[in-house]
């Protein structure tokens, strides 16, 4: 069955090994193939990320990059190809159907799938973890959630701060946090962007300016965090 890649324009490997820059769009990340939705000049590897599963094999990515994409992380994903125990969403002969009907109308293959069972965030980041290596890392830039930034784009479906990737790290202490992923990371760094006005802030009173983050808005513009895949 055709999957839901659209064109692979390079093989995927650099020197440093497989590492993918996931919605690049018009940026260039050194060392780092492109991977879009669109076809760009920069676009390497046309991709739509948002329906798994995702073209590349387990345990086989080294890093993976994201700057703005989290943000835009559909509450809802689709699931082109065969059904497996991770994605029990249709019948194997409803999808022998699906496929027969798509001959019948000339469709070269049958659409993705809507996943109800699971949020968007958690099936994203169950392929982020399945295609990469063993303490392979992830690296993602956005808007913070208490910001202009995070709240002004209407593309934008959830607002990311520094407990939000606290649910894919399950700590048997904390049965709050664990919602059973089967998969697991773990942080590296997470960094907050001070606004231009509170950098002075940030720099000379970390204390008065880590208050001021929980309780103010517009303090921090955005987020760098780093995963690792453990398994």
């Amino acid at each position: 069955m055709t999957t839901h890649i659209q064109e692979v324009t390079a093989t995927g490997s650099t020197e440093e090994g497989l590492r993918l820059n996931l919605g690049a769009g018009k940026v260039k990340k050194e060392g780092f193939l492109s991977v879009d939705s669109r076809r760009l000049d920069q676009t390497d590897i046309v991709c739509d990320l948002f329906v798994v599963p995702w073209p590349w094999a387990d345990n086989s990515v080294d890093a993976l990059y994201a700057s703005h994409l989290v943000e835009h992380i559909p509450h809802i994903l689709r699931r082109q190809g065969p059904i497996d125990h991770k994605y029990p969403i249709i019948s194997e002969y409803n999808m022998r159907t699906l496929e027969h009907d798509c001959i019948l109308l000339g469709c070269t293959r049958p659409q993705p799938e809507p996943i109800w069972d699971e949020d968007g965030f958690f099936v994203f980041f169950r392929e982020a973890w399945r295609v990469l290596k063993p303490g392979g890392t992830f690296e993602l830039l956005g808007p913070y959630g208490r910001s202009v930034g995070a709240d002004q784009d209407p593309t934008h479906t959830r607002a990311i701060t520094e407990i939000t990737f606290s649910y894919l790290w399950q700590h048997e202490d904390n049965e709050n946090f664990d919602y059973q992923l089967g998969y697991q990371f773990t942080c590296e760094a997470f960094n907050l962007v001070p606004h231009e006005d509170w950098a002075k802030v940030a720099e000379e009173s970390p204390e008065q300016f880590q208050n001021a983050v929980r309780h103010f808005w517009n303090v921090v513009h955005s987020f760098q965090a780093v995963l690792k895949a453990v398994k």
